[in-house]
């Protein structure tokens, strides 16, 4: 999530997951979002996320994970090259 270079973005990506991934023949397969909808504009995209889903260490994975996560990246205090992504 906060990797500077394309070759480490790579190897962590797939760890963190926050919601879905595109799979072959570009269908979206949720990971930790059971379903979504997208506004009719196209620019609020609403994740509903699996229940039961926890971390290493037990603790259950929450709204407030993707949050802090989220403000994290585009934190302008955060110094990784994907900031922009998460901002448009």
């Amino acid at each position: 999530m906060l990797a500077g270079d394309s070759a480490s973005h790579d190897v962590f990506g797939p760890d963190i997951q926050w919601t879905s991934q595109i799979r072959h023949g570009l269908s979206v397969i949720g990971d930790l979002a059971e379903s979504w909808d997208i506004s009719s504009d196209g620019l609020v995209i609403t994740f509903y996320l699996r229940k039961g889903i926890k971390w290493a260490d037990g603790v259950e994975f929450t709204a407030d994970d993707v949050m802090f996560g989220y403000r994290t990246i585009i934190d302008e205090k955060t110094p990784t090259a994907y900031s922009e992504d998460f901002r448009q």
